[in-house]
């Protein structure tokens, strides 16, 4: 009967610890993946970070410009759709044009010339400096467009040409004002034509100096 008793307990000491010992493994079976897990995402957080940081932003901009076409005071405004690296380098399209005719009244209003021009092409700039508000960021909008001049003598349509032109337009924007991710500053440029062909408007009549307002929209 002792003998008995003896085995029994032994019996139920070692099923006891097998079966403590089977859930030490089971337990540390399922927190390896969780450690793994874990460990992963560790790593994709810091990937996600790097990639954060080093990520290229968005910045659009609309550019209302005073210039002087034909020797007269006249308005045109600009457009561009950038791409921003982290080192300050900008690469995109920007567009240019004047929004309404530019009219010039000769011989006591007897003779009526209008103008208007709109081009677009390549936009390459570089920001710097950058302690926001203040900006500063050295540009040139490379490209082509088309000039549309009518003339009219006595209210009857005397002429129309349709030019085509190449253009270049560096300059400079200084940012002085930001509010919600929309940066204010001032624009300064000098706009340069070639015409392709020959017309009755010279280069010089459209090329000059521009100055105005930019504002700036940045997208992280």
């Amino acid at each position: 009967m002792i003998n008995f008793i003896c085995r029994a307990v032994i019996v139920f000491y070692f099923g006891i610890a097998n079966s403590g010992t089977m859930s030490a493994q089971e337990m540390s079976s399922d927190s390896a993946p969780e450690a793994s897990a874990a460990t992963d995402g560790s790593s994709d957080s810091g990937d996600h970070k790097i990639r954060v940081f080093y990520r290229e932003k968005w910045e659009n901009a609309f550019d209302f410009r005073s210039i002087a076409i034909m020797e007269k005071q006249h308005y045109m405004i600009g457009a561009q759709w950038i791409r921003k690296f982290s080192f300050g380098t900008m690469v995109g399209i920007g567009a240019i044009g004047t929004p309404t005719n530019l009219t010039i009244r000769k011989n006591n209003g007897q003779t009526k010339d209008t103008y208007s021009f709109y081009g677009a092409g390549l936009f390459l700039g570089q920001q710097v400096f950058d302690y926001r508000p203040f900006r500063i960021i050295v540009f040139a909008n490379a490209g082509g467009g088309l000039l549309y001049h009518r003339g009219e003598a006595s209210g009857v349509a005397a002429k129309m040409d349709t030019v085509k032109f190449r253009s270049v337009d560096p300059g400079v924007y200084a940012t002085f004002y930001s509010r919600d991710s929309i940066d204010i500053g001032v624009s300064l440029s000098a706009f340069i034509v070639d015409f392709d062909s020959n017309t009755s408007v010279e280069e010089k009549d459209l090329s000059g100096g521009s100055v105005g307002l930019t504002f700036r929209k940045l997208y992280h």
